[in-house]
């Protein structure tokens, strides 16, 4: 799966559609591009990959929180759901923000 991942970002500034869909490291709509020939099936396609990659997500994020919990044992008695939450706005939160230019 990585192979294809970087087989399609080395292939996408030869096709000028899939370079504007890919500036700024938007992998998302690479893929729609990349998927728009076929039309409501791409959509559908694009969907069921956020939702996979959200339960991915949502599984690591429960698993940081239980360690999380073992490493500081005063937050036992938070449900570990609370935790998962904050790992999430944290992970959103460094999404969001702008980057600061590398010199």
């Amino acid at each position: 799966m990585q192979c294809l991942g970087a087989a399609c970002a080395i292939a996408a500034p030869t096709v000028p559609s899939w370079a504007a869909a890919f500036e700024g490291d938007n992998v998302g709509g690479l893929l729609a591009e990349m998927l728009s020939p076929v039309g409501t099936f791409g959509k559908v396609l694009v969907v069921l990959l956020a939702i996979n990659l959200t339960s991915n997500i949502a599984a690591t994020f429960y698993s940081i929180t239980l360690n999380f919990q073992i490493l500081v044992p005063h937050l036992v008695v938070l449900p570990r759901y609370l935790l998962s939450l904050a790992a999430t706005a944290v992970y959103v939160a460094s999404r969001t923000t702008p980057k600061l230019p590398s010199y």
